[in-house]
């Protein structure tokens, strides 16, 4: 006999633990508060720790069977990035700010990357960048970087001679097969300031 019952009669139908008038979502947001189950059962004398745990498998049985819709694919991305070291090397963060076609705001990452270069961690945006971009599902993309030398490194039009460096070009180039057309051009630095302070709060998350 299964203790969690769903009665129109009782709590509007709400599934609750037999025999009782006490609701499942009640038993989750408590355990979910950090109460123990024998709190829980000292709280309300008419359940058992058996109630809690048929709770918890209820719950976890609805999520196995409910339908996660799948993302909207996007038209096309427009994706600012930036990537700061203080020290160089010192601590580093990184910065991403991604508009839709019509220019609405999408999402906005900022990250701690450990202790790097200002190069390395301009690398490390683009590949965040180019991942989320990627989970967002679209097929173009267009990003700008206040970075010159990845701008240009990712043209082909400098050589990549440093080999940390190479390591990072080589995964972005490998990334790049996922989208049908990516954009990557250079902007000001003052152009990019959302992305510059995005990266520094990368760094803060450090602690």
């Amino acid at each position: 006999m299964s203790r969690i019952v769903k009665d129109s009669k009782v709590l509007g139908g709400k599934p609750h633990i037999r025999g009782t008038k006490i609701p499942c979502e009640l038993i989750l947001e408590l355990l979910a508060s950090g109460n123990s189950f024998k709190e829980i059962c000292e709280e309300f004398p008419k359940i058992t720790e058996e109630d809690i745990q048929a709770t918890l498998s209820y719950a976890l049985d609805l999520m196995k069977r409910e339908t996660i819709p799948l993302p909207v694919p996007k038209k096309g991305l427009v994706i600012y990035i930036d990537g700061a070291s203080r020290g160089n090397p010192g601590p580093a963060g990184v910065g991403v700010i991604i508009y839709d076609e019509k220019k609405k705001l999408v999402d906005e990452l900022c990250e701690y990357i450990g202790k790097t270069t200002n190069n390395v961690a301009e690398y490390q945006a683009l590949l965040i960048a180019l991942e989320r971009a990627r989970s967002l599902g679209t097929e173009t993309l267009t990003v700008y970087s206040d970075c010159e030398l990845l701008v240009r490194q990712m043209a082909g039009e400098y050589r990549v001679k440093d080999r940390t460096l190479k390591d990072f070009y080589q995964k972005a180039r490998g990334n790049l097969k996922n989208f049908k057309k990516v954009d990557i051009r250079h902007i000001a630095r003052g152009r990019n300031k959302r992305a510059d302070r995005l990266a520094n709060k990368g760094i803060n998350l450090k602690g």
